[in-house]
């Protein structure tokens, strides 16, 4: 049995690629529908879901599964209602690893929670899955479970680091492939599980050095120039010459966009002048970049990034990079950015960024994004969630004394959530598609509402929605049936590495697990349609 700590490892279990049936694309026979067909069908977000056709007993999500299914999801959500059992998991874990009673616990975890939420532990299991999505006019969302294990090896070689995200390259190749037989389709993609976290963290750093130093100099229209720049900068990069900034003197508007988009990772001209031998205590945070070898690393593993992105195009897949901790995100975006740079061009969108509302920058970065992509001629691919972070975020910041990034409220952060779809609606005009990937029905309804308000199509192809497999069906469905583009997140991989992966998002989104009861109620009222023999 693996360890705790083993199974939080990449797994490197290789499967066989197999024949696949082709899938046609998403149906759109139904989205064929004019702003005037849908203007009276479409009611306010207060009574979205007890209308005709919106409400479960019109839209029966569950009307698919067999009753054997239906009396497994029953149960699946009946012990998701009760919390201990999260944490109470690690332990059973570990009971059944020192007693070897491994393929049991295996065995039953795959034939009740991972059945109800995962789609297969190979690609050939997950065909299935997405063939009934596709039936009831639902894309997939495929997530190969896996992610770098954070507390093993942080400082592996260059070559190993190589090792380990080329062989993650084969592992997504493969997950785009089976997505591409459904085009449109999505993959997500964990940018930790190529780039080793050591690196993410201290690059962030860096990066968070920059903007504390052009914040101490910028002026109140948010500018500066280049010669207060520097000397700002030279307080904690030493080794930053006047010539590493010289394409900034030819920029008009020398603001936070201009300035981030020359101190990328990307950019070779200005890296040299980025490495610090100054302690942690000059500026409060963990240790920035010192070494060039943390660059070759990166340059190194993005290549199988840009290879999987070139692999995914190629397939008309698209692919979700995903949010992850904010001691890492700076470096993620940095990287999803230049992705985005090169692929999200000429009318095609082929990487979409993260961005999570619980964070209090959250809605600030998207807009700032936003513009970016604006200003340089590149589409900007957005997937906005609530976050997923939160317990352990606060936990850091207590620890290492430094401010909480989470919003204080969770209606702040609804508020944020909101005021982000918004903002993304008000700019469809611009080069920009997203998706607003929430299991909260008011989000929901309040997103049918505004694209109605903003004369909206539901087929409109730069607005899509997302849940996870198993969770929230009946908003799903309900989308889908009423001709919005909706999509299922859907999990799959090896049994040992999937049940540590579930775990922790549960661990994470407990609240989420805790809101189920609206689930078990519709698949109660369908089991008691099947009772009295009712179509």
């Amino acid at each position: 049995m693996l360890s705790q700590s083993a199974t939080r490892r990449i797994s490197t279990t290789a499967v066989p690629r197999p024949q696949y049936l082709r899938i046609q694309p998403l149906s759109t026979h139904n989205h064929q529908q004019t702003r005037s067909q849908t203007t009276a069908a479409i009611p306010t977000p207060e009574n979205l879901w007890t209308t005709p056709k919106w409400n479960p007993k019109s839209v029966r999500p569950y009307k698919d599964k067999s009753t054997a299914e239906l009396l497994n999801s029953y149960t699946v959500f009946k012990l998701c209602e009760f919390p201990p059992l999260v944490s109470m998991t690690p332990a059973i874990i570990d009971i059944a690893e020192k007693t070897g009673t491994k393929f049991i616990m295996n065995y039953g975890v795959k034939k009740t929670f991972f059945k109800h939420f995962c789609g297969g532990e190979t690609i050939s299991e997950v065909l299935p899955t997405m063939t009934n999505f596709k039936r009831r006019n639902m894309g997939a969302i495929l997530d190969l479970a896996m992610e770098a294990d954070m507390e093993a090896d942080t400082e592996p070689t260059l070559a190993k680091a190589k090792e380990t995200s080329s062989h993650i390259l084969s592992l997504m190749k493969e997950s785009v492939d089976i997505a591409g037989e459904t085009p449109g389709s999505f993959i997500a993609a964990k940018v930790t599980a190529y780039v080793p976290p050591g690196v993410l963290l201290r690059w962030t750093n860096t990066l968070r050095l920059v903007q504390e130093r052009f914040d101490a100099v910028k002026h109140s229209d948010g500018t500066t120039n280049v010669p207060e720049l520097l000397k700002s900068l030279q307080t904690v990069f030493p080794q930053l010459t006047a010539s590493q900034l010289d394409k900034l003197n030819k920029v008009s508007k020398l603001d936070w966009i201009s300035v981030s988009d020359h101190f990328t990772f990307a950019n070779k001209d200005i890296r040299s002048g980025l490495l610090t031998t100054l302690p942690a205590s000059v500026h409060q945070l963990m240790h920035p970049i010192q070494s060039a070898n943390d660059f070759e690393t990166l340059d190194a593993v993005v290549e199988d990034l840009h290879l999987l992105m070139k692999h995914a195009a190629d397939k008309q897949v698209k692919v979700m990079v995903d949010a992850e901790q904010t001691y890492f995100q700076r470096a993620i975006d940095d990287v999803a950015l230049e992705l985005c740079r090169r692929f999200n061009v000429n009318g095609n969108v082929v990487v979409f960024n993260t961005y999570q509302m619980y964070l209090k920058d959250g809605l600030h970065r998207l807009q700032i994004d936003l513009d970016r992509a604006n200003r340089a001629g590149w589409t900007f691919g957005v997937k906005i969630v609530r976050g997923a972070y939160m317990v352990s975020e606060r936990e850091r910041a207590t620890e290492m004394n430094y401010a909480d990034p989470i919003n204080p409220t969770i209606t702040d952060t609804h508020a944020t959530y909101n005021a982000a779809i918004e903002h993304l609606l008000a700019n469809l005009s611009k080069n920009l598609e997203f998706v607003v990937a929430s299991h909260n029905k008011s989000s929901v309804a309040k997103t049918v509402a505004a694209m109605e308000k903003h004369g909206v199509s539901p087929s409109n192809k730069q607005i899509s929605f997302a849940q996870l497999m198993g969770m929230q069906d009946g908003t799903s469905f309900a989308l889908a049936e009423n001709g919005y583009r909706c999509f299922k997140y859907v999990p799959y991989g090896p049994i040992d590495v999937t049940i540590p992966y579930l775990l922790r998002r549960a661990q994470e989104n407990s609240s989420v697990l805790g809101g189920v009861g609206e689930d078990k109620q519709e698949l109660v009222a369908e089991l008691g349609r099947r009772m009295r023999s009712e179509v």
